[in-house]
């Protein structure tokens, strides 16, 4: 359990980041070059708070869909689709 924003690490792959931040917050997907997630890595995020969760890329690193989850108990997928690409699903309004 997270309570404030997070850098996704290696360990998190195939896991549940669960979000319980008490005011805003940013789950960022790291560079291929700090944390080199296989291709086709899945890594979710759940929200168990009410506060505003955004899913973002580091410098370089394009995220398909990245905004901020929907409402809370919300949980989004990201998986892995190149060296520096990944793609968000679930219930995320884009920003």
């Amino acid at each position: 359990v997270q309570t404030s924003s997070y850098t996704l690490q290696l360990t998190d792959r195939n896991k549940v980041v669960a979000m319980n931040n008490s005011s805003a917050a940013v789950v960022t997907i790291p560079a291929n070059e700090t944390a080199a997630f296989p291709i086709g890595s899945i890594v979710n995020v759940y929200a168990m708070s009410n506060q505003t969760i955004t899913i973002a890329g580091a410098s370089g690193v394009t995220v398909r869909n990245a905004g901020q989850l929907f409402e809370r108990y919300v949980e989004v997928s990201l998986r892995k689709r190149a060296s520096n690409e990944w793609v968000a699903s679930g219930n995320i309004i884009p920003v």
